[in-house]
């Protein structure tokens, strides 16, 4: 399982059955060279970190040989966000150490092998794979689209006038909001309406950037339909719980649905 929270750098090129042995050469004496520590390796795969200094915080660095191509990929370790560039670093630093050894090879053979690496086609870039929390995809679906419908909401609002950092109480009760007076009265869809609506701009990054941590992970493991089913039941009972609990005040914000689901996956994880 991906977590794609995680800030990562990762390439892949092309290769021939004559290059295997060859790159496998050149990355272990690029990580020598680096200084680098390889921690697994075998003639598919070779895993290791980068050392730990100022501008690097211990990555991970995975690469996988094929048959027809091989990959580079540089991974932060941890629960980080932005890497402000280090994986991407981290990768170009062994590519150059690689072609190094490739020029000097060729040097001491006398060949004109022109590098296989200079057909290297990155597959993503670093910007692109924070963008793809926003993508829906076959195992991570209605989280981008709960994270668009909460954004528009908010959007909707500041268009409207709701002021972005604290909102008045007529404004959020005109836009859905929850309180037992105007819910038990009639305008039960509040119940559900309550969920997309939020008590400022910090209220809405905050929710959302928990709602990106489980999503990336929970809905890729049940399945997109029980993942918004999920969402929507839990919300559904920490509105009703809000209207037993608070007489007068008013509840708005995804956080209820966002902590069931929580509170879903650690059912998982403990076996229940």
């Amino acid at each position: 399982m991906k977590n794609k929270l995680i800030p990562h750098y990762k390439i892949e090129f092309e290769i021939n059955e004559a290059d295997k042995s060859y790159i496998y050469e050149s990355i272990q004496e690029a990580f020598t060279i680096l200084s680098w520590n390889i921690v697994t390796s075998t003639d598919a795969k070779i895993e290791g970190h980068t050392s730990l200094s100022l501008s690097s915080w211990g990555e991970s660095i995975t690469i996988e040989i094929g048959d027809t191509n091989a990959t580079i990929e540089s991974k932060c370790i941890g629960n980080q966000l932005f890497d402000w560039g280090k994986n991407k670093k981290n990768v170009e630093s062994l590519l150059e150490q690689m072609k190094n050894f490739e020029q000097k090879e060729t040097t001491v053979l006398e060949t004109q092998k022109s590098s296989s690496f200079d057909t290297i086609q990155k597959k993503k870039s670093s910007f692109k794979d924070y963008l793809e929390v926003f993508v829906p995809t076959k195992d991570y679906f209605f989280t981008p689209i709960l994270i668009f419908l909460n954004i528009l909401m908010f959007v909707l609002m500041a268009i409207d006038g709701v002021n972005i950092i604290s909102p008045n109480a007529e404004d959020l009760l005109n836009w859905g909001a929850n309180e037992r007076s105007f819910t038990l009265n009639g305008a039960y869809w509040r119940l559900f309406s309550c969920i997309f609506i939020h008590i400022g701009i910090f209220h809405l990054i905050m929710n959302l950037y928990a709602l990106i941590f489980i999503g990336s992970i929970l809905e890729p493991i049940i399945g997109k339909y029980k993942f918004i089913v999920g969402y929507l039941i839990t919300g559904f009972i920490s509105s009703s719980a809000s209207l037993w609990w608070n007489t007068f005040s008013i509840s708005a914000g995804a956080s209820g649905a966002i902590f069931g689901l929580f509170g879903i996956f650690l059912a998982l994880i403990n076996g229940v």
